[in-house]
């Protein structure tokens, strides 16, 4: 987990995080 938070210091962990966010909506759709 503390791998994800250097990950958001550096700013590519929102990158990661936003497909993660879009996955989730189209589950949530279904």
């Amino acid at each position: 987990m503390w791998m994800v938070i250097e990950l958001r210091s550096n700013g590519e962990g929102l990158v990661v995080e936003m497909p993660l966010m879009r996955i989730r909506s189209r589950a949530g759709l279904r």
